[in-house]
């Protein structure tokens, strides 16, 4: 039997087909199977929210929401603290036994495909106006943003850094310390794996 309530959400990745599941998102609006709240949500508002969720009962109307999580998830309450919100929430629907299902939705792409289409995106144009500054070339910019589909599952200003940042900004040199040292990948790996194992539906652009 299908759940009287819902929190849908799906993580906006950059170049992951998120923009075409927005469209199906706000065709189950216009259809009134739930209400759209996308492409950011502002900390104020999700603390609200979270706050909301805990004071729910059997006596209220059970929400239905199609959650696009995209840009500025980062900034206030991070993503990662989000994420463990949400786990939790789901918890506490359950224990209470109130009828609102909680699921969460993200794709991944095979890496180069995935990075060729980014580059051409937002990259190109830059290095073609600045190469001093971003790079001459696909290899020059790939080799400064290693496993960029990770950083950007782990935080959505990852996007950012990828598209505005210089070769030389200190973030991408970070970004670049966290993959060569082992220590620091084998922390970054169990973080990204972490993020992916709380997801309901991971899917591919395939």
């Amino acid at each position: 039997r299908p759940a009287a309530g819902f929190i849908l959400l799906d993580r906006h990745l950059e170049k992951n087909a998120g923009s075409t599941f927005r469209e199906l998102l706000l065709s189950n609006e216009r259809k009134g199977n739930c209400v759209y709240w996308g492409y950011q949500q502002r900390s104020p508002v999700w603390s609200d929210f979270v706050a909301l969720m805990r004071n729910l009962s059997a006596a209220d109307v059970p929400p239905r929401i199609c959650i696009e999580a995209h840009t500025h998830i980062d900034y206030g309450t991070p993503w990662l603290q989000r994420l463990a919100q949400l786990e939790e929430m789901r918890a506490d629907l359950r224990q209470r036994a109130l009828d609102v299902r909680v699921l969460l939705v993200v794709r991944l792409r095979e890496p180069l495909s995935h990075y060729i289409s980014y580059y051409l995106w937002t990259v190109a144009e830059r290095q073609l106006r600045n190469p001093a500054k971003y790079g001459r070339d696909f290899e020059s910019w790939v080799r400064s943003v290693p496993n960029l589909q990770s950083e950007l599952l782990l935080s959505s200003k990852a996007a950012f850094t990828a598209s505005y940042a210089g070769l030389a900004h200190q973030e991408v040199e970070e970004w670049g310390r966290r993959w060569a040292r082992p220590g620091l990948a084998a922390e970054r790996r169990a973080a990204v794996l972490r993020a992916v194992a709380s997801f309901d539906i991971l899917g591919t652009n395939d």
